[in-house]
């Protein structure tokens, strides 16, 4: 059956998933493809119900899945998880194979659980979001949604026009919340630039007068925060020149992939800005 390369990121994200779901426990899978049950194979299996349908039959040991190039893909991410210590090699008691199988360390799978979701993956992407920022409301998760799908279909220049607006929401927010934690003194600037000027000078406003509050808000994480939120206005600004209108866009999927996987930490800390706003 003829079909469609599958993209080296989904192959990434199969594997990851499925190193995690089944070598747990201290199990060994066998990398000699002509041994029952190898990796290889059995990696495949999955993979075959996903992309041809629940009815498409592989046989575990038959290697009749995955293309050339795909099956490649594989073993460059066995030799890369090996080398970061994510897998460790078994020695063989043949002499004709050095090694005979891998089995996934603890530490491996804390550093696999903890990993980003692609933007391939849109549910799962979701729910990372809502669950590392629960401040974040429907506006915000709409358009992170949109941005999602806009990549999908390799339409880039339209990811990053949605993954700005969700990100200027984010910013109107939080100056909006901010405004209520601010002496009466304090507010003129930051109000002034909500009601009338750019969203640059609205970032501004809030910036400076946050920085006090910093602290309180991030204790521990200072300079984690400063990367995450300033990262959040650089995603508005992807789609905007200076003065705040749109600019034309000139983007694929190595500038806009970036942009996507790194939202999940400045929405998180979004998050954390919005919940102490409304305490």
């Amino acid at each position: 059956m003829v079909r469609d390369p599958i993209p080296r990121v989904v192959l990434e994200e199969r594997f990851r998933q499925f190193v995690i779901d089944n070598m747990q426990g201290g199990g060994v899978l066998e990398l000699d493809e002509d041994q029952s049950g190898n990796f290889c194979s059995r990696y495949q299996v999955p993979l075959a119900k996903e992309f041809l349908g629940s009815g498409w039959q592989i046989h575990v040991d038959g290697g009749t899945f995955l293309q050339d190039g795909e099956r490649r893909v594989f073993y460059e991410l066995v030799w890369a998880y090996i080398q970061a210590g994510i897998l460790r090699l078994t020695i063989s008691q043949q002499t004709r194979h050095v090694w005979a199988g891998v089995y996934l360390t603890q530490e491996g799978l804390r550093t696999l659980q903890g990993a980003t979701p692609i933007p391939e993956d849109v549910e799962d992407y979701l729910v990372r979001l809502k669950t590392d920022g629960p401040a974040l409301d429907e506006t915000a998760v709409f358009y992170v949604r949109e941005a999602l799908l806009a990549f999908g279909a390799r339409l880039f220049p339209s990811a990053v026009v949605m993954l700005g607006c969700a990100a200027e929401h984010l910013v109107v927010q939080m100056a909006n919340g901010l405004l209520s934690k601010l002496p009466s003194g304090a507010q003129a600037k930051l109000k002034t630039a909500l009601e009338r000027d750019p969203i640059s000078t609205v970032w501004s406003r809030f910036r400076e007068r946050f920085e006090s509050y910093r602290t309180a808000v991030f204790a521990g994480e200072v300079h984690m925060s400063e990367v995450a939120l300033d990262g959040l206005f650089l995603a508005v600004k992807a789609a905007r020149d200076d003065g705040g209108h749109p600019r034309v866009l000139r983007v694929g999927e190595a500038e806009v992939r970036p942009l996507l996987q790194a939202f999940l930490q400045h929405a998180k800390a979004a998050s954390r800005v919005l919940t102490w706003e409304k305490a």
